[in-house]
């Protein structure tokens, strides 16, 4: 063999060398290629069982009432409560369902209670019950002939006659009559109303501090003539002066 053609085997040699280990670079690479496809494809899956698990939990709630086996049942949170109902093998003939939604979902610690018709029928009677007992039936208070400031007439439903009383039932919001006044009503002693004071007037059954007050302003700008004229203070009326007119004087 000479030199050129041991040169020629050598360039061969070399040639068919690069192309097996080309190969073999590309055979290698796509082993590893198809490795990191599969550890990918594998943790992807590891992570959707996982949120999987944490997206249907399990726990425990209490179903009682018109079933037919009530009791405690192992649920996920995708259950429902007809799911639990048929866990309990169903309704009773006597339960009343209008008032179940049965498409909710159950959560955790959930107690559900099915109500029988007559159980239920007794809860809305004694709703109702409750609700007229709570009702106030007020009655009407007629204030629309207000007779002075502060004062109001008040006529109740027994009043026989309200032209004749409406002056015996003015109140006035500072007429306050001592109890004392009561025990005074039939008293002997008889009041100038011209000059007495505004203790002996307060005397007079009817009469209190304000009514009193009103006595002396009125006299000292017009003096009484007779004792008729007492009823041209505000609060004053037929009732009052019935009970005082004995007891008073000009």
């Amino acid at each position: 063999m000479d030199f050129f053609e041991f040169i020629h085997d050598k360039k061969l040699i070399a040639l068919i060398i690069s192309i097996f280990l080309n190969v073999l670079f590309i055979i290698l690479f796509a082993i590893f290629c198809f490795n990191q496809n599969n550890e990918e494809v594998s943790l992807n899956e590891v992570v959707a069982i996982n949120n999987e698990e944490e997206s249907v939990n399990e726990f425990y709630i209490e179903i009682k009432g018109a079933v037919k086996k009530p009791g405690v049942y192992l649920v996920n949170s995708d259950n429902i409560i007809n799911d639990v109902v048929n866990m309990a093998e169903g309704f009773k003939s006597t339960a009343y369902t209008n008032n179940i939604n049965l498409a909710k979902k159950v959560k955790e610690e959930m107690v559900i209670y099915i109500y029988t018709k007559s159980e239920y029928k007794k809860l809305k009677v004694n709703d109702k019950k409750e609700e007229e007992i709570t009702t106030c039936i007020c009655p009407e208070v007629d204030i629309s002939n207000c007779t002075s400031i502060g004062s109001s007439q008040i006529v109740t439903e027994n009043s026989e006659d309200n032209s004749t009383t409406s002056n015996e039932t003015i109140i006035n919001s500072n007429d306050i009559v001592e109890d004392n006044n009561e025990t005074n009503e039939n008293t002997s002693t008889i009041i100038n109303l011209n000059t007495a004071s505004k203790e002996e007037l307060m005397t007079l059954s009817g009469i209190g501090e304000s009514k009193a007050n009103s006595i002396i302003e009125y006299r000292t700008t017009t003096k009484f003539t007779k004792i008729e004229d007492i009823m041209n203070i505000s609060g004053i009326g037929d009732a009052i002066f019935a009970k005082i007119k004995d007891n008073i004087t000009v």
